[in-house]
């Protein structure tokens, strides 16, 4: 878990009220779930209080996803953090990962065969070293 969504927790789990293990993280006065226009009221008042441009839910579900990616946090954990029950949906992520990451991945897997393919005394496992 993210330290931010930790800390948000511990935070919540502080509070007075509907604290027990089955009430909700985001509640309403009385307990119980906030409707849909509560949410999108107080994450429009929050995005616009902080400055942001408009985005939807799944922007910020997108966005999570791609900067998990472009830190180099591996698919299978992504895929498990985002709930995906498919590998093929989270690699939709992948175009986040930076350029320079994969050509420095790529130079790191041919560095070793581009060098022993211009040896000149290069000698496979399978061959007797030469008598001197």
């Amino acid at each position: 878990m993210a330290d931010q969504a930790a800390a948000a927790l511990d935070r919540l789990s502080r509070r007075h009220d509907f604290s027990s293990a089955d009430d909700y993280v985001f509640c309403n006065a009385l307990g119980r779930p906030q409707d849909d226009s509560a949410l999108r009221r107080r994450y429009k008042n929050a995005r616009d209080a902080a400055g942001l441009r408009p985005l939807r839910w799944h922007d910020l579900r997108h966005t999570f996803g791609s900067l998990l990616v472009a830190s180099g946090v591996d698919l299978v954990s992504i895929k498990d953090a985002m709930g995906h029950s498919q590998l093929t949906t989270t690699s939709r992520y992948l175009h986040a990962r930076p350029a320079t990451e994969r050509a420095a991945a790529f130079t790191a897997a041919f560095a070793g065969s581009a060098h022993t393919a211009s040896s000149p005394h290069r000698h496979d496992s399978f061959e007797e070293p030469a008598e001197p």
